[in-house]
């Protein structure tokens, strides 16, 4: 059996359970296994393997076959996974495309705002908790207040805190990315907030994209620092519905 290391850098990079991780590597030292051997191989019980099993045959990353009376499991390549990262990222390319094309409602019903440099960022993250309207979620990369402000980063968090407005945050990185995280995760429940932390690799957002029930703000800042803000019911309804189906598969992981 592969290392834990080796183990958890897989599953980081694939966004995948660990579960579903060990069954990988079990399948792939046997060449093709039965579901008892899998179990074995991975350390596992064979009443845990169902959800970890249909993880990894969604992300194509496994295949079954008969042969005779027994059913055996077959990894995918290990030179097929960067083939699979790529179809990922076009997917993601395609929902991004989806979004751009529901921002035609009329413009009574949709107010668009745009923000320059770090100081702008910082003003439209001011005015989003301001002016939208209950809880929210978001998707934030783990270094973003290494550049926007740690001071900032956590004056918002009081701010949201102090108005009772819970988060669900999905960190795309890693946990050692920053201190300032470290410190956010390990008060989630003292702050309102749900965390999930997932791969870079797989979920490639270069920006920060947060929405409530009536608005949505998107900034970049490494590069030519913008913000966007969006007020529209749709646009939010999109957004929220990604992430949702991002938290669905890895919550409780």
């Amino acid at each position: 059996m592969q290392s834990l290391d080796t183990i958890e850098k897989f599953r980081q990079s694939l966004g995948i359970s660990q579960n579903a991780a060990k069954i990988y590597f079990a399948a792939l030292e046997h060449g093709g296994a039965t579901l008892t051997e899998l179990a074995r191989d991975a350390g596992l019980v064979r009443t845990v393997m169902t959800k970890p099993l249909n993880e990894l045959f969604d992300n194509g990353l496994i295949s079954k076959r008969q042969e005779g009376k027994r059913v055996k499991f077959y990894p995918l390549n290990p030179q097929e996974l960067p083939k699979l990262l790529d179809r990922k990222r076009v997917e993601l390319e395609t929902l991004s495309q989806s979004l751009l094309q529901q921002i035609s409602a009329p413009d009574k019903d949709m107010q668009i705002r745009w923000y320059s440099g770090m100081a702008g960022i910082q003003s439209a993250i001011r005015e989003f908790f301001e002016k939208s309207c209950g809880d929210f979620c978001q998707f934030e990369n783990a270094d973003a207040y290494e550049f926007i402000g740690v001071t900032f980063g956590s004056e918002i968090v009081e701010f949201r805190v102090k108005n009772k407005r819970k988060n669900k945050l999905i960190v795309i990185g890693t946990r050692e990315k920053t201190g300032w995280y470290q410190e956010r995760l390990a008060r989630a429940k003292d702050e309102l907030r749900e965390v999930l932390l997932v791969s870079g690799e797989e979920y490639p957002f270069e920006a920060n994209i947060a929405v409530s029930e009536n608005m949505t703000i998107l900034f970049e800042y490494k590069n030519k620092p913008f913000a966007l803000l969006i007020e529209n019911h749709l646009v939010a309804r999109s957004i929220a519905s990604i992430h949702q189906m991002v938290w669905d598969r890895y919550h409780g992981q």
